[in-house]
């Protein structure tokens, strides 16, 4: 298991669409999991952002289970729909200034679940800056570049915009 002074060093990571889903994946991934000793995490918005920070910290996942924007926030990012909340007023939330309690940088395997409905939900910005944290020079692409991992996604319908963001994360260089 790898871990840093950031927390927690998922190789893997599962992008789901909702919540509910999050948490169907993440328990059917701790069963698997247990069996060969990976430990998997689930972080999902509208559920006690100390809490999650908190059990991240401590578990040190190799398999993370997230929303877009609740992974973000644990990489010390801000989504994009936090974002747009402050833009209209909101006041910023209580996570700025806090170290991630999550690093993205060793990913190797990114899953976007029901790619189609991300984009429907409006996630294509925060695919995109997950897919920016996840790039790592740890293990470079032959060509020298650093290496982005390996890009799953999972539809049931095939848009042109779901294919525009295909293209866009699978790209080489992407």
């Amino acid at each position: 298991m790898r871990t840093s002074r950031t927390g927690c060093l998922p190789v893997n990571a599962v992008l789901p669409c909702a919540g509910t889903i999050a948490q169907q994946t993440a328990e059917t991934a701790r069963a698997i999991g247990a069996g060969v000793g990976v430990t998997t995490a689930c972080v999902v918005g509208g559920v006690d952002y100390g809490r999650q920070r908190d059990a991240v910290m401590r578990t040190r996942a190799q398999l993370m289970v997230a929303t877009p924007g609740r992974l973000l926030s644990l990489c010390g990012e801000t989504p994009a729909s936090s974002r747009a909340r402050q833009a209209a007023g909101a006041k910023p939330p209580d996570t700025e200034g806090e170290d991630p309690a999550c690093s993205l940088a060793g990913v190797a395997l990114l899953v976007l679940d029901e790619a189609d409905r991300l984009l429907e939900m409006g996630f294509e910005e925060d695919l995109a800056a997950i897919r920016r944290l996840s790039v790592t020079a740890e293990a470079p692409h032959p060509s020298g570049k650093p290496a982005a991992p390996w890009t799953l996604m999972f539809s049931a319908t095939w848009t042109a915009r779901t294919a525009k963001l295909a293209k866009a994360m699978l790209a080489p260089g992407a």
